[in-house]
């Protein structure tokens, strides 16, 4: 009998052992729960910072390109990128320090260029071809301070560094709403490339542009007059549409309402066309790469039937990126990264 409740008395204390084991543990759980998801919670409110610090440079940017255009330098634009970060960085807060705004390192802004197809980001280069913005946010010791932990000084962990990235890209135009594309008119890529002043139809293999029904099967003369006055809406075109082209002679009636418009628009009218790739003469359906923005200065009928102008650089209002780099830049920014 004596044995027995000799062995009870310890199994009783081997339990009591094991609660205060197992209450321990638990609390521990319930700690690093606490203080991960106050991490989490705070790198969220980081990650947000710099989303909308990304996409607030990169719109920058594409102001300054309309502003500016080709005059300016790396230096110029990445002091433009920094403060428009820097800005919008500041109108988040984080867990913690609820009433002081984030702030972003200098040095954690950067401009470069996005390879869309290869889905990396390159840091500096040339101007023109800077079409992204990179931002970091800290909360360390560098920048708005480390991380707080409630429970982590226990074990000797009392704060935490977090960073976050965001990389927004400007891009160039890929795509395109109804209404944008201002002519029924499609351009060569190789007009772009060596910048000619002069837009020709139909000319014995010296063409470098083609009147287009866009999707819209026959209609010739008659179709594109109806696009060119307005009758028919635009449609909406993106990069790989494969266009419809007319090339006929166009009816002086056409070049007599372009050159009017010029006219009416104080001599220089701008234009966005798609930009495309394939025959040089334009007799078969054509595939979009791009689009650009021309300005129209004159428009002569018959005989000649050409339009003379020159190709300009800025934003397309509307446009999406996903293009090739034919000077005009996308008006909306996506984050990519």
């Amino acid at each position: 009998m004596r044995a027995l409740w000799r062995f009870l008395k310890e199994r009783r204390g081997s339990s009591t052992i094991m609660v205060a084991l197992f209450l321990m543990a638990m609390l521990g759980m319930g700690a690093l729960a606490v203080d991960l998801g106050y991490v989490f919670s705070t790198r969220a409110e980081v990650q947000k910072a710099a989303d909308a610090a990304a996409l607030a440079a990169a719109l920058r940017l594409v102001q300054l390109y309309n502003e500016q255009g080709g005059s300016l330098t790396l230096t110029e634009v990445t002091s433009v990128a920094t403060e428009a970060a820097g800005t919008w960085a500041q109108q988040n807060t984080s867990t913690g320090n609820p009433d002081i705004p984030l702030t972003v390192a200098s040095g954690d802004v950067v401009v470069g260029v996005w390879d869309a197809a290869n889905k990396t980001f390159t840091a500096g280069g040339a101007v023109d071809q800077i079409n992204a913005v990179k931002v970091i946010v800290r909360r360390d010791q560098t920048s708005n301070g480390p991380i707080q932990l409630f429970f982590g000084s226990v074990v000797g962990v009392s704060t935490v560094n977090v960073s976050a990235q965001a990389i927004a890209y400007v891009g160039y135009v890929g795509s395109v709403p109804e209404g944008t594309v201002t002519l029924p008119l499609l351009v060569h890529q190789d007009a772009y490339v060596t910048g000619t002043d002069i837009l020709q139809f139909h000319a014995d293999g010296e063409d470098n542009s083609g009147w287009s029904t866009f999707f819209e099967p026959g209609g010739g003369n008659a179709l594109v007059t109806d696009y060119l006055d307005g009758t028919l809406p635009i449609p909406a075109v993106k990069v790989g549409d494969m266009l419809r082209v007319y090339n006929g002679n166009m009816s002086n009636n056409i070049f007599t309402y372009m050159q009017n418009q010029v006219n009416d628009h104080g001599g220089e009218w701008h234009v966005v066309l798609p930009i495309v790739e394939g025959d040089p003469k334009f007799i078969q359906d054509m595939r979009v790469v791009g689009f650009t923005t021309f300005v129209v200065t004159a428009a002569s009928a018959a005989p000649s039937k050409t339009i003379s102008g020159y190709f300009t650089t800025g934003n397309i209002q509307g446009g999406k990126p996903g293009g090739g780099n034919f000077g005009s830049r996308a008006g909306h920014v996506v984050l990519v990264k």
